[in-house]
């Protein structure tokens, strides 16, 4: 995998589109990826939701926006795969507070 979308699509938290002619469906994640790494994401993300100020931002964000509980869910779950993802390629350690706005 060389991006992130890639590592999305792998554990199946990329979006699907059900559209079809002038019908518009609803969009769903397409879970044709490794169910093990979705699984395994999944439980992180609701204590993220819980003990993590950004993650709990994004999901009271997507909540107030009319979103339902599960796909709040799932949009952190993937930000979080995300995160890692990218800390991991960057040989980085995290910072809980990390705003780019004050990089030197």
């Amino acid at each position: 995998m060389t991006n992130q979308k890639q590592l999305a699509s792998y554990a199946g938290l990329d979006v699907v589109f059900n559209d079809s002619g002038i019908k518009k469906g609803k969009t769903s994640i397409s879970k044709r990826g490794n169910k093990f790494l979705r699984k395994a994401v999944f439980m992180p993300a609701l204590s993220a939701c819980q003990h993590n100020h950004k993650m709990k931002e994004l999901y009271l964000r997507l909540l107030s926006k009319g979103k339902n509980k599960k796909l709040s869910l799932i949009a952190v779950a993937r930000k979080l795969l995300l995160l890692i993802y990218t800390i991991w390629k960057n040989n980085a350690e995290y910072i809980p507070n990390y705003n780019p706005c004050l990089r030197n």
